[in-house]
């Protein structure tokens, strides 16, 4: 229930705000309070969301800054996590600053394309639940998008320090690193279209499993942890599609789910924008991201490596929505797409999400009060 009034609210005050754009003092104040809220739900959670659990073992688990490079995860996330145990000894402290960074970046790096705030709120909210169910990937995914402006500015050192940072929280974000240099290119709208094709092409037609194969073999006589761990990815964590009416199904549905938003970037950046450079840099990045997903499509886990792309498709529809002449259109157009990857994005994690325990709660096992008793602490030690 908390979800469907949250979306109800943020639809609400997003058709709102797109009604009385000019006021974009009150709408700013108004984003701030939402933002808040985010934070707030987002911080008092307890054992809900993705992977809660493990993230809450891990936080309590280590103290010592000579582990950072022996935990299993990248060292920026470990240090952080025993930064916060040592000094305040609460999980609940790394879930407001974990939820509020990713948070304000986002907002911070969104309105930067923008001025229509409420809406700012709406797209969070839609994309990604308002953090509330926050992972580590996405606060890395959050410093990139904030470092994209030093790709706007052409400074690759910033661009790099900042990936650098975010990398060090979640390494998947490293990947965007060299597509830097695509960002200022001005690829046509037929080049996008034919790498979109070749890569569904690659994914389907089973070519990926066998550059995994022949990585595997090259990797096994440099690194046997790096071979098996492509051995890994390859077999054990292949997503359950091997059945090619799985695979064709999922093709399809993927394929359906991006044929609404394609045709209209595509035909903005032809016919509307064909010359702001910032518009076809994210487009050029976005299009990258789809790329790695059909290429990957089989394997469930390897999918995470293009999440670092997608969030470039909020600028895109920002950016529209500002520069746009003919905006009740394109308002109608923006809010049922949200609306679609709202149900989507809560559908997906509707069981880690609801339903939603906070830190008051003392009626179920593992509560926050019990993760502070004196036995609880001892497992910790």
């Amino acid at each position: 229930m908390l979800y469907i009034v949250l979306i109800i609210l943020t639809l609400f005050f997003h058709l709102l705000g797109c009604l009385f754009h000019k006021h974009t003092k009150y709408t700013l104040l108004l984003s701030y309070l939402f933002l808040t809220i985010f934070i707030i739900l987002g911080g008092i959670k307890w054992n809900t969301g993705t992977d809660f659990i493990f993230y809450k073992q891990f936080f309590y688990y280590f103290t010592d800054y000579g582990k950072i490079f022996t935990t299993g995860r990248e060292p920026g996330w470990t240090a952080l996590n025993i930064f916060i145990r040592n000094i305040f000894e609460d999980y609940t402290v790394l879930l407001f600053v974990w939820c509020g960074a990713a948070t304000l970046l986002q907002f911070a790096s969104f309105k930067k394309h923008s001025d229509y705030y409420l809406t700012i709120v709406f797209l969070i909210f839609c994309f990604y639940i308002g953090n509330i169910s926050t992972n580590r990937q996405m606060l890395a995914v959050s410093i990139v998008m904030w470092s994209s402006r030093y790709m706007i500015n052409k400074n690759f050192l910033k661009f790099f320090i900042g990936v650098l940072i975010a990398g060090s929280i979640h390494a998947s974000v490293l990947l965007i690193l060299p597509f830097y240099f695509i960002f200022n290119r001005n690829i046509s709208i037929f080049i996008k279209t034919l790498m979109l094709l070749g890569s569904i092409v690659i994914g389907f037609s089973g070519l990926a499993d066998q550059i995994l194969k022949v990585a595997e073999f090259v990797l096994g006589g440099i690194s046997t942890e790096g071979a098996g761990k492509i051995d890994y990815y390859s077999n054990n964590l292949k997503s359950g599609y091997n059945d090619q009416s799985t695979a064709l199904k999922k093709l399809i549905l993927s394929l359906a789910r991006r044929a609404i938003i394609f045709p209209v970037l595509f035909y903005v950046e032809y016919k509307i924008l064909p010359k702001d450079k910032v518009f076809k840099g994210f487009s050029n990045l976005f299009i990258v991201g789809n790329c790695i997903f059909f290429i990957v499509i089989n394997f469930a886990i390897m999918q995470r490596l293009a999440t670092v792309f997608y969030i470039f498709e909020i600028p895109l529809l920002l950016i529209i929505l500002s520069k746009i002449n003919r905006k009740a259109m394109f308002i109608f157009f923006l809010t049922f797409y949200s609306l679609i990857k709202g149900y989507s994005t809560l559908s997906r994690s509707w069981a880690s999400l609801n339903p939603y325990y906070t830190i008051f709660s003392e009626t179920f096992e593992g509560s926050y009060w019990e993760g502070f008793s004196p036995k609880s602490k001892k497992q910790f030690k």
